[in-house]
């Protein structure tokens, strides 16, 4: 399609590796988002094990974000014990290292005020 001097590709009739790509990700993105939201309803409903089960797909969908893995444990640490708490603190220490990366302060305070008596702003 000609624009003023220049042609352009028409991006409804023309696809490349690239646009799939980035539509992949924004769809895997906003897929994250929603099972948050499950998870959240599933609690509140009180079914633990649904909420779980949605938090582990939006881990899945993307192993590196933080968010899911910081209300995966605390559901845990409400319904499995610390434990539990342990094993997905240590399964995200291990996929952030692949990348060389750290964790987020947020889920550092999470876990600790989890796993030590503490309360979310990391106070005792």
């Amino acid at each position: 399609m000609k624009v003023g001097e220049a042609y352009r590709l028409a991006r409804d009739l023309v696809d490349c590796d690239v646009w799939v790509f980035q539509a992949a990700l924004n769809r895997a993105s906003r897929a994250g988002d929603a099972l948050l939201r499950v998870a959240e309803m599933e609690e509140r409903l009180g079914s633990a094990a649904a909420a779980e089960a949605a938090l582990d797909r939006a881990i899945e969908l993307d192993l590196y974000a933080e968010e899911p893995y910081r209300r995966l444990m605390a559901l845990q640490a409400r319904n499995c014990g610390t434990d539990s708490v342990h094993s997905t603190w240590r399964q995200l220490q291990h996929r952030l290292s692949d990348l060389d990366l750290d964790c987020e302060p947020a889920t550092a305070v999470v876990y600790r005020s989890l796993t030590s008596g503490t309360d979310a702003s990391g106070q005792p």
